[in-house]
């Protein structure tokens, strides 16, 4: 059975790839880049 901190850093670790994932789709994105700035 995993212990709670187990549990945690998984949890953290998905949550950062998720992060990781977003800012690179926001990178290639121009219209994410420009909401992301405030333009639109």
């Amino acid at each position: 059975m995993a212990t709670l901190s187990d549990i945690v850093r998984g949890t953290l670790r998905a949550v950062g790839w998720a992060n990781t994932a977003s800012a690179r789709r926001a990178h290639t994105t121009p219209a994410t880049i420009l909401k992301l700035h405030g333009i639109t």
